[in-house]
C-alpha cells in the first residue's frame, strides 16, 4: 500500500477533519444504495438471470478487487484512517497549546 502525507495547517484541522467526515457520510451513503440494489432475474428467463447474476458479481463479489461494493468499502475505511488521524494531530496540538500557554503564564 502506498503511503502519503496530508499537510493541515493546525488551524484548520477541525475544518479538514469535517470535509473528510462528510465525505465519509456520503460514501456510506453510498454503499447503503448500492446494497439494496441486489439484482434479481427480472424477466424469469436464462438471459435475465445471468445477467443479474453478472451485475451482481461485479457489484458484490467480495473476493474481487474491482468489485464496486469492495472499492467503496476500501475508500470508506482510507477516510476513516485519515479522520482519526487528524483526531490525533488535533488532539496533540491541543495538548501542545495548553502546555505552551501554561509555560508563558
Amino acid at each position: 500500500m502506498n503511503s502519503q502525507n496530508l499537510h493541515v495547517d493546525p488551524s484548520q484541522i477541525t475544518a479538514t477533519k469535517q470535509a473528510f467526515q462528510e465525505a465519509l457520510e456520503g460514501v456510506n451513503a453510498q454503499l447503503r444504495n448500492l446494497r439494496s440494489a441486489h439484482q434479481q432475474p427480472w424477466a424469469g428467463d436464462p438471459v435475465s438471470a445471468e445477467t443479474a447474476q453478472a451485475v451482481n458479481q461485479r457489484t458484490f463479489a467480495g473476493e474481487h478487487a474491482n468489485a464496486a461494493e469492495q472499492a467503496l468499502v476500501g475508500y470508506a475505511r482510507q477516510l476513516s484512517n485519515t479522520i482519526n488521524a487528524l483526531h490525533q494531530s488535533e488532539q496533540a496540538y491541543r495538548s501542545t497549546e495548553a502546555d505552551n500557554s501554561a509555560m508563558w503564564r
